[in-house]
């Protein structure tokens, strides 16, 4: 993910449950934060509370096959993800 602070990386653990997302994203800066969102057929939308509720982040982003990608708001910004 693209952030203020760099490239941030980490490992993305999603749950489906019908159109229901949830999960966590983990980086070394920010620890382990909550996501949930949902998915539309191949869209997705996630949000990410960073700690302290100074900002939400919402993720949108389309599934590739194994590959997760798309933009981040407010950062303006582009984060990818690889199932593995």
């Amino acid at each position: 993910m693209d952030s203020p602070h760099g490239k941030m990386t980490g490992p993305l653990t999603l749950q489906q449950d019908g159109t229901k997302l949830t999960g966590s994203y983990e980086t070394e800066h920010t620890g382990k934060l909550a996501l949930k969102g949902n998915v539309d057929g191949e869209k997705i939308m996630l949000t990410m509370e960073v700690p302290g509720g100074q900002m939400t982040i919402t993720f949108d982003g389309i599934k590739d096959g194994d590959k997760l990608s798309g933009t981040t708001k407010p950062l303006n910004g582009e984060w990818s993800a690889v199932r593995k």
